[in-house]
């Protein structure tokens, strides 16, 4: 016995080894989201492994700046480890394409008796292809885990325009800007999404929109003096944008020398901040005369460690226990 509330927390995780990327794109490519097929198929499963095994060899080329894995399991284990301190309660991980995976998780906690989770995403905004995924798994997987049914769920919204987050990054966007030898362009950037998914009504696009803006503000660079764009498409379909590459190039040529960019949808250091912006992007940027910087993650920063302990207290204080998950996503 553990205790009787546990916090558990979600995120679609990242390959922490080289040799883990193709199990973890398969994993990916066999959501339903993705690859429309009925679940149980076959030529889903084929489809999947055949995108996974072409892809894998090309991503874990990249990884290699990272050191041959994503640091963002062991950010993740991290800030667990601050939250147990913090909370003086388990903290475990749920991911959706990577061990843990959400059903492990479920079935490490029901045999450690607990009896209410705190599941609490790993993302500022919601949107139905991270929050609304993982929440959908995690439904799935509790009807799948014995015991898991029974247990009660708190879960605790996307947090990204909670005051106290705000003033984090934008802290975070002050120091960096401080390390410019000019004043520099502001670009946030979030991870793109399909636009079907923005013409079905996710909300991701306006909470992004609405979150850079109070950032900014609050970082002293006013109302308007900020650019949004979205990075990491990938697929013959249309996607949200515009894109990161192209508003910081046309920053770059406009004469904007110094290019600040906030990962403002990301909150743990991956692929996608690592290599796609500090590697990528600045060679993009560096090529055309000008600079890159960028605005570090929050990661285990012991703040936003503090923070996340408030929001579990705020939602246990609150006691709003949702039996059914599917309630949460089917916005």
């Amino acid at each position: 016995m553990i205790g009787d509330t546990a916090v558990l927390l979600v995120n679609h995780g990242a390959a922490d080894t080289r040799a883990g990327v193709e199990p973890f794109l398969f994993n990916i490519f066999s959501d339903l989201d993705i690859i429309p097929l009925p679940g149980g198929s076959p030529a889903r499963r084929r489809l999947a492994r055949l995108i996974a095994s072409r892809r894998a060899p090309k991503v874990a080329r990249l990884y290699e700046y990272m050191g041959g894995g994503s640091p963002l399991v062991p950010y993740m284990r991290a800030q667990a480890r601050g939250l147990e301190a913090e909370l003086a309660m388990p903290v475990r991980l749920g991911l959706r394409y990577y061990p843990p995976r959400l059903a492990d998780a479920l079935s490490a906690l029901v045999a450690d008796d607990v009896r209410r989770v705190v599941v609490f995403p790993q993302y500022p905004q919601w949107s139905d292809t991270t929050v609304g995924s993982v929440l959908a798994e995690l439904d799935r997987a509790r009807d799948d885990v014995p015991g898991a049914g029974d247990l009660e769920y708190v879960v605790i919204d996307p947090f990204g325009g909670h005051p106290g987050y705000v003033a984090l990054v934008a802290d975070l966007v002050r120091t960096a800007a401080a390390g410019c030898t000019a004043e520099p362009a502001l670009v946030f950037s979030a991870h793109s999404v399909p636009m079907s998914k923005v013409e079905a009504g996710d909300p991701y696009p306006g909470e992004i929109a609405a979150q850079a803006h109070d950032i900014a503000v609050a970082a002293g660079f006013g109302p308007d003096g900020y650019e949004v764009a979205f990075q990491s498409r990938a697929g013959p379909v249309r996607w949200l944008g515009p894109e990161v590459r192209d508003v910081a190039a046309d920053l770059v040529r406009a004469g904007r020398r110094e290019v600040l960019v906030v990962p403002v949808s990301f909150v743990q250091d991956h692929l996608e901040t690592l290599v796609e912006i500090d590697v990528q992007l600045s060679a993009e940027v560096e090529a055309l005369g000008g600079r890159l910087h960028r605005v570090r993650s929050v990661n285990a920063d012991r703040r936003f460690v503090r923070l996340c302990a408030a929001l579990v207290r705020e939602a246990l204080a609150a006691h709003d226990p949702v039996s059914e998950l599917a309630a949460r996503y089917e916005r």
